[in-house]
Order: structure tokens, then C-alpha cells, then sequence
């Protein structure tokens, strides 16, 4: 191979894998576990570097707080949940988010965010019941059809759609799906009912 070529390849490797080996490190957090915790299964000690795809889970008497770039994860206990690098899945359990980064925290249907870079919330979810408590700055919460945003000191209760299990109550009383809010903020509380409609009207938890 002539010798300036092979110089040409061995400048554009050198410019490639270090920028795929920055992107792996970008996903990459540090998981410190208090109690006793798993990391895939395995036992979580003390503290171990996490990448995306990785499953921790802590038990009745432990937690588990995780660095990220921009973000601050605390994991609580009897919790199951995956990471991914930008976001998490929460299984079962609770989590609090306290992010500068934008990062998603996500159930089998439903999506809590930042509105916008930063905020800190709080989310636990027990059997088709998430609950989303907006520490400090406002959270969006998607659940593929609806959006709402929680302002700060605020909290939504949703019940979550059983795509996989025997047709609920609440499914049959439409042919939509329909989520029940109960939405509380610094000003009073307020209960809502919203069904999926064709036209796509977002919510809010703020009290006219």
C-alpha cells in the first residue's frame, strides 16, 4: 500500500476511535450502593462504573446514588431499574432525578422530563400507578398521547395503560384509553379525567 495512504488511514483512525471512546465514556456513570444492592444480577458492594443497558437493583434496605455527567440519581429501596445513558426505566420502585442535563426517566408508557434542562423530581411507581413529585424546576410528563407539565412543588398521580394484561375497567368505559390525575400544587389541588381524543389538547396541573 503506497505510504502516503496508509498515512491518510492511520490519521482518520486516530481521529475516530478516540471520539468513540469519548461517546462510550459519555454513557458511562458511577453507581455508589448503600446496603445491599445487584448490578446484572451480581452484587453491588461498594461502587462500580455503570454503562448503558445495565440493571441495578437495591433491596428493602438499601439505595443506590449515581453520578452522571450533569445529573445526580438516587435509586431507593425495593427498586428495580435500567440505565441508558441519557435516560433510565424504573421497573418498580422509586428514583429521584436532580439533572442539568435533560435527563429522562421512563416507565412502560410514561415519560417524565425536565420542561427544560434542569430540574429535580421525584418518581414512584407501584403496580400500574406512577406518581411524579416536581422538586424544582417545571417536569413534563408524556404518556404518548397527552402532555402535562408539573410546575415546581407540584405532584401528578397517573394511572398507567395495561397493554399487556386482561382489559381493565377503566379501558371499557371507551374505546380510548383514559388516565386519572389527581394534580396539587403550591396554590391548592385539583382533580382531573382526560381521554385520548383526536384532537391533542396538553394539560396542566396549575389550577385556573
Amino acid at each position: 500500500m503506497h505510504a502516503r495512504t496508509v498515512r491518510i488511514l492511520c490519521l482518520a483512525m486516530a481521529a475516530i476511535v478516540p471520539s468513540a471512546v469519548m461517546s462510550g465514556e459519555a454513557k458511562a456513570a458511577m453507581a455508589l450502593a448503600s446496603g445491599v444492592a445487584a448490578l446484572n444480577g451480581a452484587s453491588l458492594s461498594r461502587s462500580a462504573a455503570i454503562f448503558a443497558g445495565d440493571q441495578l437493583e437495591t433491596s428493602s434496605n438499601s439505595a443506590i446514588t449515581i453520578n452522571a455527567n450533569g445529573s445526580t440519581v438516587l435509586i431507593g429501596a425495593n427498586s428495580r431499574v435500567h440505565y441508558f445513558g441519557d435516560s433510565f426505566a424504573l421497573h418498580s420502585g422509586s428514583m429521584q432525578v436532580n439533572t442539568s442535563k435533560g435527563l429522562k426517566l421512563q416507565t412502560d408508557t410514561v415519560t417524565i422530563e425536565p420542561n427544560k434542562d434542569a430540574a429535580k423530581f421525584r418518581v414512584d411507581r407501584a403496580s400500574k400507578t406512577v406518581m411524579i413529585a416536581a422538586l424544582t424546576g417545571e417536569v413534563r410528563v408524556n404518556n404518548g398521547e397527552e402532555t402535562a407539565v408539573v410546575p415546581p412543588g407540584g405532584n401528578l398521580t397517573l394511572k398507567e395503560k395495561d397493554d399487556d394484561g386482561p382489559e381493565s375497567a377503566v379501558r371499557r368505559t371507551s374505546d380510548k384509553a383514559i388516565f386519572y390525575i389527581v394534580a396539587a400544587g403550591a396554590g391548592g389541588a385539583a382533580a382531573m379525567i382526560f381521554a385520548t381524543k383526536n384532537e391533542k389538547k396538553p394539560i396542566s396541573n396549575q389550577i385556573p
